[in-house]
């Protein structure tokens, strides 16, 4: 198994946008590297099986780290970091149930992997490699 943290960005989605733009520019190679302080949270910390073929593994957490049929932080694998994303949501009954309100990670997020300190921004398609400052 191999172990990643996928951080989000808490900048709207329109700064996550020209952020990535901006980094896949043919001119921006000085401009590949992303301070986590200035505006991405860790969520989660998502293990993965090692693939030998087929799927990348960072595709694999990008899959996790997505609602699909579930709450993404319900998948096997994923342990979310930040329990501060909690919110209640009132039921037609009247009462009020609490629930995360973490988004599916999206273009402008990265993924660490934390055996190889490589860091990765989430592309239109695919990931590209960038440095991370903490």
């Amino acid at each position: 198994m191999k172990k990643f943290i996928v951080f989000h960005s808490i900048h709207e989605q329109t700064f996550r946008d020209a952020t990535f733009r901006s980094f896949v520019a043919e001119d921006a190679a000085e401009r590949r590297t992303i301070k986590l302080r200035d505006g991405y949270k860790p969520v989660a910390e998502i293990e993965v099986a090692i693939q030998e073929s087929g799927i990348s593994m960072l595709e694999e957490v990008y899959r996790l780290s997505n609602h699909i049929d579930k709450s993404w932080y319900e998948n096997h694998g994923v342990r979310v970091i930040d329990d501060m994303s909690w919110t209640h949501v009132k039921q037609e009954d009247g009462s009020r149930r609490r629930v995360r309100m973490l988004r599916s990670t999206s273009v402008g997020d990265v993924v660490l992997d934390t055996d190889t300190d490589e860091a990765f921004i989430v592309a239109g398609c695919g990931f590209q490699p960038i440095k991370l400052e903490i």
